[in-house]
């Protein structure tokens, strides 16, 4: 077994750890409504509705 833990391995676990858990955080199951609305975002004018609805 490695008697020490190398600080750039240490550091490459933490990041590919972090990015997992963003990963899971972006797809949880409930989020995907709000991740709809906000796609729709840049289609909405000033008042909130989409082009071409009054």
């Amino acid at each position: 077994m490695v008697k020490y833990i190398n600080s750039e391995i240490l550091i490459l676990i933490l990041m590919l750890l972090s990015f997992i858990g963003i990963v899971a955080w972006v797809f949880r199951p409930h989020s995907k409504k709000k991740y709809e609305e906000y796609s729709q975002i840049p289609l909405k004018d000033e008042k909130g509705t989409k082009q071409g609805e009054k």
